[in-house]
């Protein structure tokens, strides 16, 4: 993929909606920031995610990382395909259309066979 493709598709950028500590009430700092491209069912996402930490040792809570609450809404771990998309196979498939005719209807075309592991894991979640 070339520079002017990459940077014409849609940026995404998850952060936690608390910048201070309940605990402790010190700033939170950024502990880590990934990025990877996430397929929808209508296009292709970079999304962001900041994961911030406590800096004061003091506190309790200081080794525990704070995450985006919407994280869930874009992609689910280790998944190339957003979960608008898992749960669009899910539907289409209880209603027993063929994975082709699923395929044909997204505008990402996704392999046969990955339209049948995203079946199985919206029944996983189902």
């Amino acid at each position: 993929m070339c520079l002017k493709t990459y940077l014409q598709i849609p940026h995404v950028v998850l952060a936690p909606a608390i910048s201070t500590c309940p605990l402790c009430g010190n700033r939170l700092h950024v502990r880590k920031t990934m990025s990877r491209g996430v397929r929808g069912k209508s296009a292709v996402l970079r999304v962001t995610v900041k994961e911030l930490h406590r800096a004061n040792p003091d506190c309790k809570l200081c080794h525990v990382p704070v995450k985006p609450e919407g994280l869930a809404f874009f992609y689910l771990p280790r998944m190339v395909y957003g979960t608008d998309v898992v749960f669009f196979v899910g539907e289409k498939k209880l209603k027993d259309w063929l994975y082709r005719q699923i395929r044909e209807a997204l505008d990402v075309k996704p392999a046969l066979s990955s339209l049948s592991r995203l079946f199985h894991l919206f029944e996983q979640l189902a």
